[in-house]
C-alpha cells in the first residue's frame, strides 16, 4: 500500500481517499488467492469480512482499536476477486485479501470525505 503519512493505516484500509498501510505486492491481472489463505475478521457487533490470513491480525487489531474510540462500523468489506476500480487493468488489493473498506458510504474511494475519527492515523500506524 501507499505511504501512510497523514492517513495512517492497515493494509488496504481507505481513509480520506488514501490507501493506507503497506503493500504486500502489486496486484497483477492474474492475481488470485487460494480460499485456504482467507480468514474471517469480525467487528464487536458481529460484522464479518474475509482477509488474507497474513494480514488478519493487523486488520483485527485495527478494527478493535477503531471501535474502542466509539466509532460504529456499519459496513465492513474485505476479500473480493475484482479489478481495481481506479485502474481496471489490474486486480484490486481486495483480490489478494489485503484490503478492507470500512463504512464506504461515508468514506468513499477517491474522496476526502470521511467520518472516521481524528485518531485513525495513529491507530492505523500502530497496526
Amino acid at each position: 500500500m501507499q505511504d501512510f503519512q497523514k492517513s495512517g493505516g492497515v493494509a488496504g484500509t481507505r481513509y480520506s481517499g488514501q490507501t493506507m498501510g503497506f503493500s504486500p505486492t502489486t496486484p497483477q491481472q492474474d492475481a488470485s488467492i487460494p480460499s485456504s489463505d482467507l480468514v474471517t475478521i469480525r467487528t464487536s457487533s458481529g460484522l464479518k469480512a474475509l482477509v488474507n490470513k497474513a494480514y488478519a491480525p493487523n486488520f483485527q487489531g485495527f478494527i478493535n482499536d477503531l471501535e474502542g474510540t466509539g466509532y460504529k462500523i456499519k459496513t465492513l468489506l474485505g476479500y473480493s476477486d475484482r479489478n481495481n476500480v481506479n485502474n481496471p487493468s489490474v486486480k484490486s488489493y481486495h483480490a489478494l485479501g489485503a484490503a478492507i473498506d470500512i463504512n464506504p458510504e461515508n468514506n468513499p474511494n477517491r474522496s476526502t470525505q470521511t467520518d472516521l475519527p481524528p485518531e485513525t492515523s495513529q491507530i492505523a500506524a500502530k497496526w
